[in-house]
């Protein structure tokens, strides 16, 4: 994943260990990718590619919410 706002890429397995996501909770985390890049980890990451700029033309919105 290349990280909004970071230099380079970074492997999901470390933003989770960053996050102090236990290994058994990540599997809750659902992950939006387009083909192989990933652009939003919610809750935890934004991608690069999920970047709103002055060339924006469309945007697809979506929202995450936990179920307890």
């Amino acid at each position: 994943m290349r990280p909004l706002g970071l230099c380079g890429t970074r492997k999901l397995s470390d933003i989770f260990i960053d996050r102090k996501v236990p290994a058994s909770e990540r599997w809750f985390h659902p992950v939006v990718a387009s083909g192989e890049d990933v652009l939003w980890v919610p809750g935890l990451a934004r991608g690069q590619g999920a970047r709103i700029g002055a060339r924006t033309r469309r945007i697809f919105r979506l929202q995450a919410r936990r179920n307890e």
